[in-house]
């Protein structure tokens, strides 16, 4: 039962067939992670955004903390 009650990582995806996603993609890897990095919740550093490595273009991402805390 503990197990059900872990915290899942929040993934998301750039559409890779629109027009802008490698600008956007270029934007979270040039102004959004590097912002992430600054932030604190109750002190501590929380891990900034990474792409996922089997997701092709880099165009998949993943946190480590929970949605509600991107809320």
């Amino acid at each position: 039962m503990e197990t059900m009650r872990t915290v899942l990582p929040t993934n998301f995806r750039i559409t890779g067939s629109r027009q802008q996603a490698t600008d956007i993609r270029e934007q979270i890897m040039t102004e959004f992670v590097p912002y992430i990095r600054k932030v604190r919740i109750d002190g501590a550093e929380i891990e900034a955004p990474h792409p996922l490595p089997w997701y092709p273009n880099e165009f998949g991402w993943q946190f480590s903390i929970p949605r509600i805390a991107l809320k």
